[in-house]
């Protein structure tokens, strides 16, 4: 008797434990993985456009096809 209500209090514990460590969760915003998301990418800059230069200083730019 002594073993299952040492048990039981234990098991009482670590739900209550387990219960307090979750209470503080924050909702994610959701994010379709199929959608591409919002702002630049990788390989491209702030406008959203893939550029490629046509020599170190140049002025010039190429816009990628799509």
């Amino acid at each position: 008797m002594v073993v299952s209500a040492m048990l039981r209090g234990v098991l009482m514990a670590s739900g209550l434990v387990l219960l307090v460590g979750c209470s503080g969760a924050q909702p994610v915003a959701y994010t379709d993985p199929t959608e591409t998301p919002a702002g630049p990418g990788l390989f491209s800059g702030s406008s959203g456009e893939v550029t490629v230069t046509i020599g170190p200083n140049s002025e010039q730019t190429a816009p990628a096809s799509e």
